[in-house]
């Protein structure tokens, strides 16, 4: 008789079992030698009990109580607030620390009471402690960014991975500087390449938002908002625009009708608020005559506008306007987001860029409609409709930059877009050639030119593909072959753009030396035409090729060998490689045909290529051409300090680049390299032999030879040895001042060369290079004057900076030197850390100045001054 129950085997595999005894082993296991068991469990699983409605009714009862000690405490909250809000507002009560917010994920998570709630942005281990089922960006992907976002502001953190090498996630690029903000797992794998701790965080302090004022600040009462510069100002602002080639990159406002706009803002207006529509005319004026500095080479007598002031006046009346959808607030905004985005606010400039972005769709600029050919006739509709396509495209472009930048989704979906490039666009190739900066005095019908804009669009067609294919949500989750083969598309497609590109504006596949560019001669629109091309296809081969770096396994105890990655890699590592270089050595060569209001455009593509090639020097220092790398990446520093740029921006570059280049070059000073030294500045007068270097206290050579320098000046040299220990508190601070002119060497004693070994400046640690050199002279910036007593001054008691034991060799005075130096010194002084208010230059005493100058010129010396210059006046 056979067993109603199945063996355990036969019931595994639900086959119909034969055995009829629990000694007899069935067919199936016998013929595959199996042990025929009955040893499972049998009957099915039973159901979990039900709670009790007594249990449910607890457990509700408990949830209800801790929601109503949340709302309690809401509450409580709530009155603070109140109390504190009926105090007047001021700036310093309306800041807070991003980084100082409550963290509930830390806590313990058997203790029921709620957190203090707070309005401030989580912190990055709140979004670590997620609950892993729910939908928590940081538990979703491994190569998310949890990089520290820049100070000052409530700016996501969250990036999907821009940066892989070696199978590390690094981070990301922030957007409002270009340079990498680091993750943990980023700074443990340099830590570990170079022995030093990663000490570099460019998201520390904001430079690039310097604090502006509010229009209050400037005007008094309402009627001072809707004053604008003078008729014959605009006007001639405006003819200067329309026959700019800047106008061609940038059509930022329709000739015609803006003509019309300009005559409607200066009529004069009733009652104590113009009118919605004249309201607009003037906001659009004011944001016009706020871009004059972009192109104000074009006339030689511009005439001068704060352009500063008109940009805080457009922002503070665009509120009551920006209700109406209209062509003219579309351009006020664009206009709003490029005076930011020139000016180095590329944050603030952002949210222009999204209200623009989100205004092109309510217009309907998305959408494609056939237009007559610009030499037609047009009516005032059409030119509308024109004006509104080509500002769907300057959005367009932008649009694809920042994404590609900074790793955040596009604002403007390619699915909802209508991309039929406008009407005779190529044409712009063939009238580049002779095209000069000014334009042709032409009339206002004859519109015959085609603006090609900031960039190509199909390129911006590829960059959205890029940032969504390579780094979106989606893509972080896709395998390593699909990542590869995606690379493979986008990198096939980029080559039949460039194929398609004329063969006089065609991007080169790689550029190895300067000889390759030639852009002498060309006029300015052509060569900045052909630079933006040249960077836009090498910058984009980076953001392509550089995503296959998640595809190499990390593996910190055995380095692999290129020729152990996966196929595929190797290759598209060094088309990454390759293409960085090729930035750098173009950029290098092509600086003459820069214009200078492209900096914070251009800043951005030497920044990516110096990422790339710094990564791939830590992985493989020994590679042969590691040198030539680390040569190039010395030059790209000076690259960046010398790019064109308008003296508005000169401070901003030099705060941000020349500091964040220094802070790149530290790590690889333990590779066995050297870089200029991180703490010697360029002169300010741009003689480029001349830096100054720490004096080091500890240093008997440095000790004798600033004694012979004081004894060539002829006093203070009893002082020396007393200096040594203000030198090391940072009460003083002594610099040499190094220059490589032989006339200096007829002075025997300052021959031999010294050695920069100062281990410390201000009292701060810094890392000596070991890198000889002749110091011509020394010059010391102190915190304080032991002697200020002594002089009637009235100075300020804090803010105040004394140059001090100022000596320059007298084989090379009246060569510059010595006011070269002091501009260092100046720039040194108002320059972060030290925001200097007032500079105190404490020259010799009173009796050796009589003895010079007697001994000089042979007679007495009437009165003496101390020389004060208070910066706030400059």
């Amino acid at each position: 008789m056979m067993q109603k129950r199945a063996c355990d085997a036969c019931h595994k595999r639900k086959i119909q079992c034969d055995s009829t005894s629990a000694d007899t082993p069935c067919n199936w296991c016998e013929h595959h030698g199996l042990d025929c068991t009955f040893n499972r469990v049998r009957g099915r699983k039973k159901t979990a009990k039900a709670r009790s409605r007594q249990t449910s009714e607890q457990s509700l009862a408990e949830r209800l109580k801790r929601i109503e000690d949340a709302l309690s405490q809401t509450l409580s909250n709530q009155k603070n607030s109140e109390t504190s809000a009926a105090k007047p507002l001021t700036p310093s009560s309306l800041v807070t620390d991003p980084y100082k917010s409550s963290d509930p994920g830390t806590g313990d998570s058997a203790n029921d009471t709620p957190q203090k709630f707070s309005f401030n942005r989580p912190s990055s281990s709140f979004l670590r402690a997620t609950d892993s089922g729910s939908a928590s960006i940081s538990q979703g992907s491994p190569f998310i960014s949890q990089a520290p976002s820049p100070a000052g502001g409530f700016t996501s953190s969250v990036s999907y991975g821009q940066l892989h090498y070696g199978g590390c996630h690094f981070g990301h690029i922030s957007q409002h500087n270009g340079m990498p903000l680091l993750s943990e797992q980023g700074r443990k794998w340099i830590t570990a390449k170079t022995g030093q701790e990663v000490l570099f965080d460019p998201g520390a302090e904001d430079h690039s938002n310097p604090a502006r004022s509010s229009a209050s600040h400037y005007c008094h009462n309402q009627r001072d908002l809707y004053e604008l510069p003078e008729k014959s100002i605009t006007e001639k602002v405006f003819d200067a625009f329309i026959h700019s080639s800047f106008s061609l990159v940038f059509p930022v406002v329709e000739r015609v009708l803006f003509k019309d706009t300009i005559e409607l803002a200066y009529q004069p207006h009733t009652g104590e608020a113009p009118s919605l529509e004249h309201l607009s005319a003037k906001v659009g004026v004011l944001a016009f005559v706020s871009m004059i500095v972009l192109f104000q080479d074009s006339s030689v007598d511009m005439p001068y506008v704060d352009t500063d002031l008109c940009a805080t006046k457009a922002r503070y009346l665009l509120t009551d306007v920006l209700e109406i959808a209209s062509v003219n607030n579309l351009q006020i905004v664009f206009m709003l987001n490029m005076h930011e985005i020139f000016s180095g606010r590329l944050r603030s400039g952002a949210m222009f860029h999204a209200i623009a972005c989100r205004m092109v769709f309510t217009l309907g600029g998305h959408a494609y409609i056939s237009c007559k050919p610009r030499s037609s006739q047009v009516t005032r509709s059409e030119r509308e409709r024109r004006q509104l396509r080509l500002l769907f495209w300057l959005c367009y472009i932008f649009d694809k930059d920042i994404a590609l930048r900074t790793g955040q989704p596009p604002l403007m979906s390619d699915d909802y877009c209508d991309l039929t490039l406008p009407e005779n666009y190529f044409e712009c190739y063939d009238y580049l050639p002779n095209l000069h900066d000014n334009l042709p005095q032409v009339s206002f019908e004859e519109e015959s030119l085609m603006p090609h804009l900031p960039g190509d669009p199909r390129l911006s067609h590829i960059k959205d593909k890029t940032s969504r294919m390579l780094y979106s949500a989606q893509a972080a989750k896709k395998s390593h072959a699909q990542l590869l083969c995606d690379i493979r598309e986008l990198d096939e497609e980029l080559e039949a753009w460039r194929q398609s590109v004329p063969p006089s504006f065609r991007p080169a596949l790689s550029i190895t030396n300067e000889s390759q560019v030639a852009l002498q001669g060309m006029h300015l629109p052509r060569s900045m035409r052909h630079i933006t091309l040249h960077l836009d296809y090498h910058h984009l081969m980076i953001a392509i090729h550089r995503a296959s770096g998640r595809c190499m396994e990390p593996d910190p105890g055995n380095s692999k060998d290129q020729s152990e990655w996966i196929p595929g890699v190797e290759s598209s590592t060094a088309l990454a490689l390759e293409a960085s270089r090729s930035t750098l050595v173009y950029l290098r060569a092509a600086m003459c045909g820069v214009a200078g209001e492209a900096f914070w455009i251009i800043v951005f593509y030497p920044t990516a290529a110096m990422i790339t090639i710094f990564f791939n020097i830590l992985m493989y220092p020994l590679h042969e051409r590691a040198e030539q790398d680390l040569e190039l990446l010395k030059a790209a520093a000076d690259l960046i300090n010398n790019l064109p740029v308008r003296h508005a921006l000169i401070c901003l570059r030099r705060l941000i680049h020349n500091d964040a280049q220094r802070n790149i070059q530290t790590p690889l000073c333990n590779l066995g390299f050297r870089y200029k030294n991180d703490s010697a500045m360029p002169s300010a007068t741009r003689h480029d032999q001349l830096v100054l270097v720490p004096w080091d206290p500890q240093s008997p050579d440095h000790v004798n030879r600033i004694y012979e320098q004081r004894v060539q000046c002829g006093w203070d040299k009893n002082l020396v040895e007393g200096w040594k220990e203000r030198q090391v508190s940072g009460q003083k601070s002594i610099f040499w001042i190094v220059s490589f002119l032989n006339a200096h060497f007829t002075i025997a004693k300052d021959k031999a060369p010294l050695v920069d070994t100062a281990e410390s400046l201000r009292a701060k640690p810094r890392t000596p290079t070991h890198t000889k050199f002749h110091p011509v002279g020394h010059i010391s910036l102190d915190d304080r004057n032991e002697k200020t007593g002594n002089f009637v001054l009235d100075l300020p008691k804090e803010g105040v900076y004394w140059i001090k034991t100022f000596y320059v060799s007298k084989a090379l005075r009246s060569k510059g030197i010595g006011r070269a130096a002091m501009d260092i010194v100046e720039s040194m002084a108002i320059d972060e850390p030290l925001c200097a208010k007032t500079l105190a230059l404490d020259t010799a005493e009173k009796e050796m100045q009589k003895k010079l100058y007697r001994d000089k010129h042979g007679r007495e010396l009437d009165t003496i001054h101390l020389d004060c210059k208070n910066l706030e006046t400059k």
